[in-house]
């Protein structure tokens, strides 16, 4: 070997390094990522998407090779060795990601597989295969030994410099395409099954609140699948075992929606918590005459995550890999099921609009889309707007309402127009004089696209083109207008305050509201909107109509940036760390802390508009009237007596 290897030219040593690095991840790729997707008709990966992974693995790479050369002046053999660790480490790694970390279709992680189903290593076995485990072994850690032998034993010490920097690139790559077997098998009914029963869990605890490990065998779990989302005993239908018949709610309530085109408004950073004080006042009075639903919650913490869960009535971590677009050209989505009843679609967006949603929309139906770049093009010079530093692609609510009611005065009927806000996102977007109105910029933020809306409600109602449109209102996410008061009630900021979001159904001529205490969440908006226009489809939908009565539910799933849990009786569950349970509820009464309980209700009491306002009325403007020193007329329920610091 030694013979062979000094008479290969530097040269060719250096590319027989790389080849034996680079070949089994590059490999593997193809036969993932290329042939897989053609072989089942699916669009290949975006180009964007081919480059990102591997620009962020030769960054990564390049930062550890640095971190690496002050150890080659001291000793070259310790450099050598640390650097051959590291390869073995990173491709056994890799290894254990494929089976473990990335099972799910890319979309669950371990730590999100034990939150979600309380069933250690459920499924794990089903998902992956065991026909995969040789190639993934084959894939990974063998060329870890081979990355470790040459890099202790090659005798050419001027290849060291080229051949680290390559071994540590290479290396980082293989990690990014070890979840590709999961995408390949997005129908497997194993496979689903287990995704499916992580979102549709039960409570799996003793008496000491310590997580129970426990474990069911293919069938028994999918039949527990299927009844936690109202299935029912019947056949099992192949290779979708969720794949089932909607069929509408018989509800006199829903009669006037039927038929009805749809305009969809999703507010950014709405929390429904925020409501029934003078900030929301538009929202206020919609809520007191439309269809609410009092306990619909969030599902991501990512306006693409959330846009997508509302969309296609599953949990959008899907947006959030890498190659997630390629592989649901076929997905069912609210777009396809609207527009095989005729339904024109676009979609408003007062932001930019991310590449991965738009391939997810492009790959389902055939929907117009608009975003913020294109909202101002078109616009000005008319409208300005000051962006803050940094965030030019984003435009204020009072821009994207009229460029939305610009487009569906003309929109070609049936249609379901889509129009996202961005102004209550921070650091916040709205003009200059409505600053210093409120106890903080959120709160101003929230007050000035209330405002906007009120006024694209009012178009609305005074239409009468729009008399057959069916209105619906949600928020994105829930960070809310109490943003800060939100940061105390928990330690991991799970709350009312920043999982809660509204839900509105309304249209024209309503007066007397209607309340739907379902428990619910975005997968359920899909179903939900279909049912109140009267049409039955089949899908695999994760999400059922919120206006059914027939299926019992008491747990809602939810999901804040790493941590996931569930929302029962108006209190969250979710785990720390050592997976122990602990929960929030909403009025704060599970603080052990009687000091911070009182200062969580002093702050409370002190960001009740009504309450700031007549303690600062001297300094501040008056939210109503716009003038110094104004007298406040009323003070809310929730304020009243309640001490201000």
């Amino acid at each position: 070997m030694n013979r062979f290897w000094n008479r290969l030219s530097g040269r060719w040593q250096f590319w027989v390094l790389y080849g034996l690095i680079l070949l089994p991840a590059l490999v593997y790729h193809f036969f993932t990522y290329q042939l897989t997707p053609l072989r089942n008709a699916h669009a290949l990966p975006s180009a964007s998407a081919l480059v990102s992974g591997p620009l962020f693995d030769l960054t990564w790479g390049t930062v550890f090779f640095l971190l690496l050369l002050p150890v080659q002046r001291v000793s070259l053999w310790a450099f050598r060795v640390l650097a051959a660790a590291y390869a073995v480490g990173i491709y056994t790694w890799a290894y254990t990601n494929a089976l473990f970390t990335e099972t799910f279709f890319g979309l669950l992680s371990f730590e999100d597989l034990l939150i979600w189903s309380g069933q250690h290593e459920v499924g794990a076995e089903y998902a992956v295969g065991n026909a995969t485990r040789p190639l993934m072994l084959a894939m990974f850690v063998l060329p870890a030994l081979v990355s470790a032998a040459l890099l202790l034993w090659a005798p050419r010490v001027r290849l060291r410099l080229p051949h680290y920097g390559m071994l540590l690139l290479a290396a980082l790559i293989a990690h990014t395409y070890a979840n590709t077997y999961a995408y390949r098998h997005l129908s497997d009914p194993r496979a689903f099954s287990v995704f499916n029963y992580a979102y549709a869990s039960k409570d799996l605890y003793d008496k000491k609140e310590r997580f129970i490990g426990s474990y069911y065998p293919p069938a028994a779990e999918l039949r527990l699948v299927r009844a936690n989302l109202g299935f029912g005993d019947g056949p099992v239908p192949e290779p979708y075992p969720f794949y089932r018949e909607h069929r509408p709610t018989a509800l006199p309530l829903l009669a006037p929606f039927r038929g009805n085109n749809v305009i969809l408004v999703i507010l950014e950073s709405v929390s429904d918590a925020c409501l029934d004080d003078e900030t929301t006042p538009n929202l206020n009075a919609m809520k007191r005459k439309a269809i609410y639903f009092p306990n619909y919650y969030i599902t991501g913490q990512y306006t693409s995550v959330s846009t997508f869960d509302i969309l296609f009535s599953t949990v959008g971590a899907f947006v959030k890999s890498q190659y997630g677009p390629a592989y649901l050209e076929t997905y069912p989505s609210l777009n396809e099921v609207l527009q095989a009843n005729g339904y024109t679609i676009e979609f408003y967006k007062g932001g930019p609009l991310v590449q991965k949603l738009r391939d997810f929309f492009r790959n389902n139906g055939d929907m117009r889309m608009f975003d913020s770049e294109q909202v101002v093009n078109e616009l000005q010079p008319d409208y300005r707007f000051n962006p803050a530093p940094g965030a030019n692609d984003i435009i204020d609510d009072r821009l994207i309402f009229a460029f939305a009611r610009k487009y569906i005065e003309v929109i070609r009927r049936p249609f379901m127009a889509v129009v996202a806000t961005v102004s209550t996102h921070g650091p916040y977007f709205f003009p200059n004089d409505y600053q210093r109105r409120l106890p903080d910029e959120a709160q101003e933020a929230h007050r000035f696209g209330d405002e906007e809306f009120g006024k694209f409600l009012a178009w609305f109602e005074a239409n009468p083109a729009f008399k057959d449109t069916m209105l619906v209102v949600t928020s994105d996410t829930a960070t809310g207008c109490r943003y800060r008061l939100a940061q105390m009630t928990s330690p991991h900021k799970i709350n009312d305050y920043l999982l809660h979001a509204p839900l509105f159904f309304y249209r024209q001529g309503m007066r007397q509201g209607h309340v739907i205490a379902t428990p619910g969440s975005h997968v359920d908006l899909a179903p939900t909107i279909l049912d109140a226009l009267g049409y039955g489809y089949r899908s695999s939908f994760l999400g059922m109509s919120l206006f059914r009565s027939d299926v019992p539910r008491r747990q809602v799933y939810f999901r804040r940036y790493q941590r996931a849990g569930y929302v029962q009786d108006g209190c969250f569950y979710y785990y720390k760390n050592d997976l122990q349970r602990e929960h929030t509820c909403r009025d704060g009464t599970n603080v052990a802390d009687a000091e911070l309980v009182q200062k969580f209700h002093d702050i409370d009491a002190f960001f009740n508009v009504i309450n700031f306002i007549e303690n600062n009325k001297g300094v501040w403007v008056d939210v109503k009237t716009g003038k110094p020193g104004a007298a406040t007329a009323a003070t809310s329920p929730s304020s009243a007596g309640a001490a201000s610091p």
